[in-house]
């Protein structure tokens, strides 16, 4: 017995190192994940080639202007604009990307909703799952007390007795039967319930050239929404 716990508590704490092992290789792989896409980010310009082209544009205006016009008062006028005008394209700037942020937060949203329905169509295959051991057990057990019928039949001395016979010697195999039956069922249901949890995600993601040319994914319909709400 103290073989036993020891094997037990062995095994037990072997389970336990490689589900840490696992989880942490999870979050290392998380995290190089990540580090590559903010690698990914900082290499993407923040300022697009007709914005660095107006600031430029700009700078040159308010600081040429004293030279072109000297001793007018559109020199007075012209660094104020100027410095008016940078600040709308950093104004516009910040407006590009609080939606952008937005719209990131909404197919965030989505996903997680997303997640969500294929958890709960996962729950009710594990729950369709969970009569498959009572079926083996059952199947098991009558598979059992199909050996013992000839004991029975002779501890009763009903041997004359056909039809009971017939119908002891039938019954558990029957059952048996009807527990396999069950499980097959059980497992066609877990199977639909797994296809369609895998579906929600495949289908509300695809791309156009997936389903159809008229098909928007989940997140093609938030930028779709986007631009004709902020255009």
């Amino acid at each position: 017995n103290n073989n036993n716990n020891n094997n037990k508590k062995n095994n037990n704490s072997n389970n336990n190192k490689k589900d840490s092992n696992l989880i942490t290789l999870a979050l290392t792989t998380l995290e190089k994940d990540m580090s590559l896409l903010d690698n990914l980010a900082s290499l993407q310009p923040q300022l697009s080639g007709t914005e660095v082209s107006l600031l430029i544009g700009s700078v040159l205006a308010s600081g040429m202007g004293p030279i072109v016009f000297p001793g007018t008062s559109v020199t007075e006028v012209l660094a104020p604009a100027a410095a008016a005008f940078t600040a709308s394209i950093t104004i516009g700037s910040e407006y590009i990307g609080k939606v952008a942020v937005a719209d990131g937060k909404e197919i965030a949203a989505n996903t997680i909703q997303c997640a969500a329905e294929a958890e709960a169509l996962l729950a009710n295959a594990e729950r369709v799952k969970a009569i498959t051991p009572l079926c083996v057990g059952v199947g098991a057990t009558a598979a059992s007390l199909s050996l013992l019928a000839p004991t029975i039949i002779e501890a009763l001395n009903i041997g004359n007795s056909v039809q009971f016979v017939t119908e002891l010697y039938l019954f558990c195999p029957l059952v048996s039967v009807l527990a396999a039956a069950v499980a097959n069922l059980a497992l066609e249901e877990t199977r639909g319930f797994a296809t369609r949890a895998i579906n929600i995600g495949v289908r509300r993601f695809a791309k156009s050239g997936l389903v159809e040319r008229k098909w928007l994914s989940s997140s093609e319909q938030v930028q779709k929404n986007s631009k004709s709400k902020t255009d």
